[in-house]
Order: C-alpha cells, then structure tokens, then sequence
C-alpha cells in the first residue's frame, strides 16, 4: 500500500484515511509513505516548516505501525 504525504492536512488526518481504507493483510509488505514537495499543488500553497514535517511523519508512521505492525518505508 501506497501514500503520497499531503502537506495541508494532519498526520492524524492522513492516518486514519489510510487506516478505514487500506485492510491489514499479514502478507502485505508495510506501508510505503512518499514523501515529496509539490511545488505545483494548487490546494497545498505553503510549505511547512522541516521540523514540522518530520514531526508529521513520524506521527503518520507511529499510527500505522501500531495498527498494521509494520513500519513504513519512506520514499522521496
């Protein structure tokens, strides 16, 4: 399973997105959650600080974790 990180909306948002639409499957490989900058976005105008964006990570990649016992892999 496949995620493109928004930045305009909450890790917890995006998390629980993920979580009611993607089954755990014990064969599965984990999470992949990309990573990127869209510079072109037309609903996402301002970019967030790193510090932020690490913090929104990893709070993203706990919730999925706990829920699918499998850590995500970052792609960028």
């Amino acid at each position: 399973p496949y995620h493109f990180f928004y930045f305009c909306s909450t890790a917890d948002e995006q998390a629980d997105w993920f979580i009611r639409n993607v089954p755990k499957d014990a064969m599965a490989l984990p999470p992949v959650v990309d990573v990127e900058w869209n510079p072109g976005s037309p609903t996402c105008k301002t970019r967030p600080a790193p510090e932020t964006v690490r913090s929104e990570i990893k709070r993203f990649m706990d919730r999925l974790q706990a829920y699918y016992g499998k850590r995500p892999i970052i792609y960028t």
